[in-house]
């Protein structure tokens, strides 16, 4: 019968009870179309690895400037933005260069002899 164990393999009876459908014929279908997939996939991962590490971002309120491997730092600042770089031989040295505000505090007397704090 349909079911029964003499008609069909033990393994085989798994795959007919099941809403799947049979994985040595997925992996049939893939061995034999599965050289051109594999070319893209890594072509894509070789793209997004290369388009992430060639690209930087200065965040506002950031300067940055590159240090080279073989010459050193640079001389050129970069501002804010997107900018492009040499993934092995360059890497950015971003640094904060945004104003903060200095509270100085000061205990000093007043005309009538009294401690007062400042703070400017």
């Amino acid at each position: 019968g349909f079911l029964s164990s003499e008609a069909a393999p033990p393994h085989r009876l798994s795959c007919i009870m099941s809403r799947f459908p049979d994985p040595s014929k997925i992996l049939a279908r893939l061995a034999s179309g599965g050289a051109p997939l594999a070319a893209g996939g890594a072509v894509l991962v070789g793209g997004y690895y290369a388009v992430n590490n060639t690209v930087y971002t200065v965040d506002a309120g950031h300067m940055a400037i590159k240090y080279h491997r073989f010459s050193g730092v640079g001389s050129t600042v970069y501002r804010e933005g997107v900018h492009l770089r040499l993934p092995w031989f360059e890497r950015p040295i971003v640094f904060d260069v945004r104003a903060r505000p200095h509270t100085m505090t000061s205990l000093t007397g007043s005309k009538d002899l009294q401690m007062v704090n400042i703070s400017l």
